[in-house]
């Protein structure tokens, strides 16, 4: 494990993580082994689509984080104005494998605070990760060649997921999703406006 994994926060202030039930239902504090992944996950999610809005991955050729606009303004609507802290904390507690992401590591453990970064805006700063060749940043429409062509990942994502809200925002700056979704949907069951895939 490194030495040193980062955290992302919108509050400030913070001089200990304490572990917590995440997604997985186990109580850990989790990190990246990246500072450039912990900024990336730091968005508006009220003024975007989420984690619909963008695509993001390693570039295995180069090494470095890719970032990935899925419609235009997309970067604008997640990152501009949105401000936070970076924490680093120290690696020795923290374990790979227990999450289905590579780049994600969680501790059991309270995990002490070594450094807080402050960051005004999480656009500008990404924009300056970039600068230093720390990230790559994809505006759309140009994409990343790991990642789908075609959005069709989205379209299994919302219909697998109760997401229908965003997906009605995604479909607003999308509109081509409307018939995406529905020539998927012709192999799922849709469910009280939720699409879940049949058993």
């Amino acid at each position: 494990m490194k030495d040193k994994v980062y955290h992302s926060s919108y509050t400030s202030g913070i001089t200990e993580l304490t572990p917590r039930p995440g997604s997985h239902g186990v109580p850990y504090v989790y990190a990246a082994k990246d500072k450039v992944v912990s900024v990336a996950f730091m968005t508006n999610k009220k003024n975007s689509c989420g984690d619909l809005s963008y695509w993001k991955g390693r570039n295995q050729e180069t090494g470095k984080m890719a970032i990935v606009e899925r419609y235009p303004g997309a970067f604008n609507d997640l990152y501009n104005g949105v401000s936070g802290s970076i924490y680093v904390l120290p690696g020795d507690t923290f374990q790979e494998d227990k999450t289905q992401w590579d780049e994600e590591v969680v501790s059991a453990e309270a995990v002490p605070i070594l450094e807080e970064i402050k960051i005004d805006n999480i656009w500008e700063y990404l924009k300056e990760l970039e600068k230093e060749g720390a990230l790559e940043i994809y505006i759309y429409p140009n994409r990343h060649k790991s990642m789908s062509q075609n959005d069709d990942d989205l379209v299994q994502r919302i219909l697998t997921r109760n997401w229908t809200n965003t997906f009605a925002k995604l479909q607003m700056v999308i509109p081509e999703f409307h018939e995406k979704l529905q020539n998927a949907a012709n192999q799922y069951q849709i469910i009280s406006g939720i699409q879940k895939e049949k058993k």
